[in-house]
């Protein structure tokens, strides 16, 4: 099957405001939104920096596969299911280089903000983790730790992992740097050892925050824990993310130059 180069680009872009449905029904905040936008805008760079000339052809199995996955995940108030069927149009006229169109069907992933309407239980599995890390660095300095799921009792002093230190959104700003820095990386290897990194980067530096948080807390009481400190922690979180993700990709494009 062959279309058009325009029909290819908006059934992209029909896709794209398909899978936004479910988040505005949601009502998440337009924070959560702010690193799948930022995905958008690298993922139209790169698909411009890869398109090839001509009309585009089409696989008709993979265009249905795609359109079923869309309307499943409208109608089950998923958005997860629309990104996964813009990964599988996201090649749509491009030249078949493997290492860009690798990248670009990560940028498809990211730009949709499925982490915020399909992450639940991940959600959950993120503070509850960072919780047990905080758990075992507290036991280890010394301190009686007592520890009920999320919340912890550290001496005598409650912290509390609540739904906002998860770092969903600092997962997906994660992703959505890591691939736009990783775009230096040449090889399909090397681009994915950088990859896949960086969720683990990500769990990393939002439960540095909560143990820094929980020591604040110890040191000079809840409310510093709770007030300006908190809020200026997020930020800090996103200079640790991009710190980290900088670095490793840094090491990766270093070992790809002395090769």
């Amino acid at each position: 099957m062959i279309l058009g180069r325009g029909i290819a680009h908006g059934l992209t872009a029909a896709l794209w405001l398909m899978g936004w449905l479910p988040f505005w029904r949601s009502r998440h905040s337009l924070n959560d939104a702010l690193a799948a936008l930022a995905a958008a805008g690298l993922f139209v760079v790169a698909a411009r920096r890869c398109q090839s000339e001509g009309p585009v052809p089409v696989s008709i199995p993979v265009l249905a596969v795609a359109l079923l996955l869309a309307v499943s995940g409208v109608m089950a108030e998923c958005t997860l299911p629309v990104a996964l069927a813009l990964v599988l149009v996201a090649g749509l006229g491009c030249r078949p280089e493997a290492r860009r169109v690798d990248e670009l069907r990560l940028l498809a992933l990211l730009t949709l903000p499925w982490l915020a309407t399909d992450g639940a239980q991940l959600a959950l599995a993120c503070r509850q983790s960072a919780a047990w890390a905080t758990e075992m660095v507290f036991h280890t300095v010394g301190f009686d730790v007592v520890r009920d799921g999320t919340t912890l009792t550290i001496g005598r002093q409650p912290l509390a992992v609540a739904a906002a230190c998860a770092g969903l959104d600092t997962l997906h700003i994660t992703l959505v740097a890591g691939a736009w820095l990783a775009g230096v990386l040449r090889t399909r290897r090397l681009f994915w050892l950088g990859v896949i990194a960086l969720p683990a980067l990500a769990w990393l530096a939002n439960t540095t925050r909560v143990i820094v948080l929980g020591g604040v807390a110890l040191t000079w009481g809840p409310d510093a824990a709770i007030g300006w400190f908190h809020d200026w922690g997020g930020l800090s979180v996103v200079v640790a993310m991009f710190t980290l993700a900088g670095g490793w990709v840094a090491i990766l494009h270093r070992t790809e130059a002395v090769k």
